[in-house]
């Protein structure tokens, strides 16, 4: 799970599905939320606020409000744990 960590952050991003699947994992486990335009995107909680930059409901953004003005990336640097 996104807990584990000998996983790089942040969970749910495509840096940490490369990287589970380069240790040889064969499941996968990822949230999955609506954006307000019903875009399908993995995010672990209904709002912004605990784990981007951003604040209020995911289900209340559109995909391209997300893709300009959230950052989920943290100070995070590709494989750093």
């Amino acid at each position: 799970h996104g807990d584990c960590p000998c996983l790089p952050e942040p969970a749910n991003s495509l840096l940490w599905f490369e990287y589970a699947a380069s240790l040889g994992v064969d499941v996968l486990e990822m949230d999955l939320m609506l954006t307000a335009d019903d875009q399908l995107i993995t995010f672990h909680d209904k709002t912004w606020d605990n784990l981007s930059n951003g604040t209020g409901l995911v289900r209340a953004t559109l995909l391209e409000d997300m893709k300009k003005h959230i950052d989920v990336s943290g100070s995070y640097s590709q494989y750093d744990n």
